[in-house]
């Protein structure tokens, strides 16, 4: 019984994590004139955007997973080698600190596949953000 209980209370911390409000706001300001575009592009269900930033649900899916290439390609964080550029990240999403962002990048830049890439280092971000 007192193994079910911790269970039930660790899913209960779990499930509460989120990214800061401030944060949300910011990240919402900073892709507000390409996030429709990336959607499309992507051929993405918004609400799995939302759900991923919103709610730390991070389902496998090939759309999902090009947004966030468009999302780089945007903030110009893919090198020429096809890696994430940390400190690019940084410079255009402020609240990400340069240190995350590098971990992040560092974590995810050894696969090959550059959508898969995107997301992973998008995911890590966004776990890393979260409280």
């Amino acid at each position: 019984m007192k193994r079910f209980t911790f269970l039930i209370i660790l899913c209960v911390v779990v499930a509460k994590r989120r990214i800061p409000e401030v944060q949300v706001k910011q990240w919402e300001r900073i892709i507000s004139s390409f996030k429709a575009d990336c959607i499309e592009e992507a051929n993405v269900d918004p609400i799995l955007v939302e759900r991923m930033v919103y709610e730390l649900e991070f389902p496998e899916d090939e759309g999902l997973k090009k947004y966030w290439r468009c999302t780089h390609n945007h903030f110009h964080s893919i090198k020429a080698n096809h890696n994430l550029d940390g400190e690019q990240i940084s410079n255009q999403v402020p609240f990400v600190p340069p240190q995350l962002a590098l971990q992040c990048t560092t974590e995810s830049n050894h696969i090959k596949d550059l959508i898969e890439k995107a997301f992973e280092g998008a995911k890590c971000i966004i776990n890393k953000l979260a409280v």
